[in-house]
């Protein structure tokens, strides 16, 4: 796990015959994970802060040709009702 694309494409070198999922492309990366997930044909997991801040992430994942991606919310939020 890691969002520096570099370190992830070292990584590959040694774990792509599994298949791992590439974990994780944001908004400030998303360009070179993209390329990386494009490249090695890899799964790619997509983050952001909120559904909203998702949606041009993986419009332009898509626009990249990506078809297998997965998004996910930053750590620490939910959707959950809270207790009381």
């Amino acid at each position: 796990m890691t969002e520096k694309p570099e370190v992830m494409k070292a990584a590959l070198g040694v774990t792509k015959f599994k298949r791992p999922l590439l974990y994780a492309a944001t908004a400030g990366n998303l360009a070179a994970m993209g390329a990386l997930a494009k490249e090695s044909g890899l799964p790619l997991a997509v983050k952001a802060g909120s559904v909203a801040d998702l949606i041009p992430l993986t419009q332009k994942l898509t626009e990249m040709g990506l078809k297998t991606w997965c998004s996910t919310r930053a750590a620490g939020r939910s959707n959950r009702p809270t207790r009381t």
